[in-house]
């Protein structure tokens, strides 16, 4: 039975192939994460509108200040497979 061996051609594509999947999937995450960052920044002039009327610490002030704490929590471990991803490559 004759050895077979990968000719560097098939190896330049599958390289190629798995990076261009990961950079598809950066991409994915770095959109979310523009929504996320979006959405915390929302929650934090909200806050802002609501210490303005001098409701600072009322429950939907705290809702909010929950809100902008989880959104950062999403962010930095979004960050994190971001980070993963672009080491994979």
């Amino acid at each position: 039975m004759a050895k077979s061996r990968l000719s560097p051609d098939y190896i330049e594509w599958v390289l190629k192939l798995n990076a261009d999947q990961a950079s598809r999937e950066i991409h994915k995450l770095n959109e979310a994460n523009k929504e996320l960052s979006r959405q915390q920044n929302a929650a934090r002039q909200a806050m802002g509108k609501l210490e303005a009327e001098g409701k600072k610490g009322s429950k939907e002030w705290q809702n909010l200040k929950r809100s902008v704490k989880e959104y950062g929590d999403q962010i930095k471990a979004m960050e994190e497979a971001i980070l993963k991803f672009a080491l994979a490559v």
